[in-house]
């Protein structure tokens, strides 16, 4: 099969966009030249050029985005996440948010929590964390 969902490199990423960006700029000419033309709309050809710069803006803007999503690394494993420390983000009863690792979670506590509080991570339920006070520093 010649697509590889699990492993997306950054020269697959760029041929997408690269494949993606013809394919956009020849709908946009198809529509420009053939259909307008049929509802007898007729562009200039200063609005053709304004459109092609924001359109390959959007389309730069968006490939650098995304590569450097990928490039990005791993910052998330479920392992390490468990018995790590937190600051809550938004009150907790019984759910809310925390932020644990420099990333904002969902996170849900049985007792009430201020925004500010420590918590440990104890478990994960899907996406969710299932937190506890940090007994050793909160009030």
């Amino acid at each position: 099969m010649w697509f590889k969902p699990q492993s997306k490199t950054v020269l697959d990423y760029t041929v997408y966009a690269i494949v993606g960006t013809v394919l956009e700029l020849l709908a946009f000419f198809i529509v420009v030249l053939w259909i307008l033309p049929l509802l007898n709309i007729w562009l200039q050809w200063e609005w053709i050029v304004v459109i092609l710069v924001v359109l390959l803006g959007i389309d730069v803007f968006t490939y650098i985005m995304g590569r450097r999503a990928l490039s990005k690394r791993l910052t998330f494993v479920p392992e390490f996440i468990v018995g790590s420390i937190g600051i809550v983000a938004t009150p907790l009863n019984p759910t809310g948010y925390v932020k644990v690792k420099g990333e904002l979670w969902k996170a849900s506590c049985e007792s009430k929590l201020e925004v500010g509080d420590e918590v440990v991570v104890r478990e994960m339920e899907g996406m969710k964390l299932i937190v506890v006070p940090n007994s050793t520093r909160n009030r």
